[in-house]
């Protein structure tokens, strides 16, 4: 007979291997139904952990222990920042010496004033037009050695010159590690024996929904 008819005694066309309940055929339908939504809801759950996850693994950031994490992270940008800054002032200063070996900035710039006093020299004479030949030839003679000294090719030698770069051990100049438990808690055996445990939960949960006809 069927269990969810009594008292009334109708005729059980079935059992549920679930439930283990006999039910005729309009219980066993409504039964079915029940079964299907409940199905329908598991799914939507799943659906729903399964974004969840997603999310998660996408942003880490939308962890609620993301927050923890803050302060650490704001301390190796800092890091980032001044190790660039520092770098970055070794490498101008490294380039300003080279620049000023090879420029020859200190000999162009007594060059410069010494053309400077010549054109000055020279124009005092024109305003007060006390100037001769001797004077003209005098100021281009000496405005030719200018440029002569100018034009001659550096005798700085190149392999006089050495560039002393130290290497840097990338892997080791930073490191975010954990201590002690945490560090047990944070490694791949401890998250994978989790994951077993959570299998083994899931495995031992055994849903069955078979119709005998």
């Amino acid at each position: 007979m069927c269990d969810l008819c009594s008292p009334k005694q109708t005729v059980s066309i079935t059992k549920c291997d679930g439930c283990l309940r006999h039910m005729c055929n309009k219980h066993f339908n409504d039964h079915r139904h029940k079964l299907s939504t409940d199905l329908d809801s598991v799914f939507n759950f799943h659906n729903d952990l399964q974004q969840s996850l997603q999310r998660r693994i996408d942003d880490p950031s939308t962890s609620p222990d993301y927050i923890n994490a803050i302060p650490f992270l704001k301390q190796i940008d800092e890091w980032e920042r001044s190790t660039i800054e520092r770098v970055s002032q070794r490498a101008n200063e490294a380039r300003a010496n080279i620049e000023h070996f090879f420029s020859r900035r200190q000999e162009n710039n007594k060059l410069k004033q010494l053309v400077e006093t010549i054109g000055n020299e020279a124009q005092e004479h024109k305003e007060s037009e006390s100037f001769v030949d001797t004077d003209i030839n005098n100021w281009k003679k000496q405005l030719k050695n200018v440029q002569t000294a100018f034009n001659r090719p550096s005798e700085i030698k190149t392999d006089s010159v050495f560039i002393q770069i130290k290497d840097i051990d990338w892997n080791t100049i930073i490191r975010a590690s954990f201590s002690g438990e945490q560090r047990e808690h944070t490694s791949t055996d401890y998250f994978s024996t989790k994951c077993s445990l959570v299998m083994r939960r899931v495995s031992s949960v055994n849903f069955q929904s078979k119709r005998n006809i």
